[in-house]
């Protein structure tokens, strides 16, 4: 028998503030789309790029999940890492988003 106390306490502790942090760096995406729009090419570019690593991210994510499910290949143990990976940079993305906003309505 094991123990499922101390996996329920993994996930509680690692994957549900990666998805809270993940939510709302798509949340903020979405309620910036206006003001990117009205503002300079650097912020209109920032802001494409973060949209796009939304969506690379959960294809990087779904393809691992689909790659363990399937099995026999190596394929997960690449994607999953490089899953951490994409959504750093998206979440690097969302920040400097965040900063140039808060610097130019301030």
């Amino acid at each position: 028998m094991g123990s499922g106390g101390i996996g329920s306490v993994a996930v509680g502790v690692i994957v549900v503030p990666y998805l809270l942090l993940a939510l709302a760096s798509i949340v903020a995406n979405r309620m910036l789309v206006g003001w990117a729009r009205r503002s300079d090419r650097f912020v209109k570019i920032v802001h494409a790029a973060n949209s796009w690593s939304i969506v690379l991210a959960f294809v990087v994510v779904i393809a691992s999940v689909v790659g363990i499910n399937a099995g026999g290949l190596p394929l997960p143990f690449v994607l999953l890492p490089l899953s951490g990976v994409v959504w750093g940079v998206h979440f690097l993305l969302a920040a400097t988003l965040l900063g140039t906003y808060a610097v130019q309505t301030a």
